[in-house]
């Protein structure tokens, strides 16, 4: 693939319903735009996927 006369390579990444852990820390999209998960929404994800994978 060609971009502004130079070679590129295209990368697609399929959508994420989850939290994604890169590099020790947790990330989540909202909207047009990348968060990091704060230790209390982090927690709250933990013990909810927990609970969902004992049931």
């Amino acid at each position: 693939m060609l971009f502004k006369n130079k070679k590129a390579l295209l990368i697609k990444i399929d959508k994420s319903e989850v939290p994604i852990s890169y590099n020790g820390q947790y990330f989540i999209r909202i909207g047009s735009t990348t968060q990091t998960l704060q230790s209390k929404e982090l927690s709250r994800f933990l013990i909810n996927s927990s609970l969902s994978r004992a049931c």
